[in-house]
């Protein structure tokens, strides 16, 4: 490790102390057990998610090391060392030190321009098929770096970089990886300013899009169910992190919509989703939440439901 730069030893201190910290605290970890009974039988689908996201690679890669420049195949390699499943060596240091090197901006400095004139069109050529984060936003970040040092023309390239960046976050967020859009491009490891810019700008497009995507299903379900509690979950959950409040915000009024309080067709689920929903109503702006409650006409046991819920609401709150 002597002959190593002090990028990639800073690295590697943060990989062993994600590694440790993890293992033994678990601050990620949840409990799989409790958030279940807590919100009933979950799907198959969801369930299988949380065990995956609760294994301890995934972990320190999400919450630790979002922001290293070194390869995920050295996030692993101490992980089985740590495991006692290999033993370290120069040879297995050295290999991923060579992919550290070729990330980096070092070795580039030292070619001809024509060398990296090569370089930039065999990225240019390669850039569709990329279908990792880090990947995609290193490479466009040393690409813009370096043309700028050669004065060429790298518009177009930050136009794909934008679709390819789309397609990849969409891709997450879908698959259940949300966490991805609690990040700004200003804790990765992003230099050039115009890639933070379009970072951010396709961050904000796809929070948008899920907070419409949750919102849009929650009001074309007719009846309640336990998928409608699912999207009230996952809605809930965006609106405590602070970059999503202004865009629920401006789709707020769908939420509107008596089929959200306790008054009919009433089920466990039917009292979850009304749970959530409403909770985010009230934080969204007391005054109105209160006076669409005070505005419902219902009978006596759907009154004392609603009176209940919104009790423990602003309790909780």
């Amino acid at each position: 490790m002597r002959c190593l730069s002090t990028r990639l030893k800073k690295d590697v201190r943060l990989i062993c102390f994600a590694i440790v910290t993890e293992s033994i605290e678990k601050l990620y970890y949840n409990d799989i057990q409790k958030v279940s009974n807590e919100n009933g039988n979950e799907s198959l689908e969801k369930g299988i998610l949380k065990q995956i996201n609760n294994n301890l690679d995934r972990r320190i890669k999400h919450y630790y090391l979002t922001g290293i420049r070194s390869g995920m195949g050295l996030v692993d390699l101490f992980l089985k060392y740590y495991n006692n499943e290999i033993d370290l060596n120069d040879e297995l240091i050295n290999a991923e030190y060579q992919v550290f090197l070729n990330v980096g901006t070092k070795p580039i400095s030292y070619m001809t321009e024509m060398e990296v004139k090569s370089l930039l069109e065999q990225w240019e050529k390669n850039l569709d098929s990329i279908d990792k984060l880090r990947e995609l936003n290193s490479t466009t970040d040393v690409y813009v770096h370096y043309s700028k040092v050669l004065d060429k023309d790298y518009s177009l390239f930050l136009e794909r970089y934008e679709k390819k960046l789309n397609i990849i976050m969409t891709e997450m967020v879908l698959g259940g990886d949300e966490t991805i859009l609690s990040y700004s491009a200003d804790v990765l490891d992003i230099s050039s300013v115009e890639v933070k810019k379009i970072y951010n700008k396709v961050c904000n497009t796809v929070r948008e899009e899920l907070i419409i995507f949750l919102i849009d299903n929650l009001c074309n379900l007719e009846t309640p169910d336990r998928k409608t509690f699912e999207y009230s979950y996952e809605l809930r959950k965006c609106y405590k992190i602070n970059a999503y409040k202004e865009i629920v915000h401006k789709h707020i009024d769908k939420l509107y919509n008596e089929k959200f309080f306790p008054v009919s067709d009433m089920s466990d689920d039917k009292h979850h989703t009304c749970y959530n929903i409403m909770s985010i109503l009230y934080c969204a702006d007391t005054n109105k939440f209160l006076e669409y409650c005070a505005g419902i006409k219902c009978d006596r046991m759907a009154q004392h439901r609603l009176e209940k819920l919104v009790e423990e609401i602003v309790n909780n709150c």
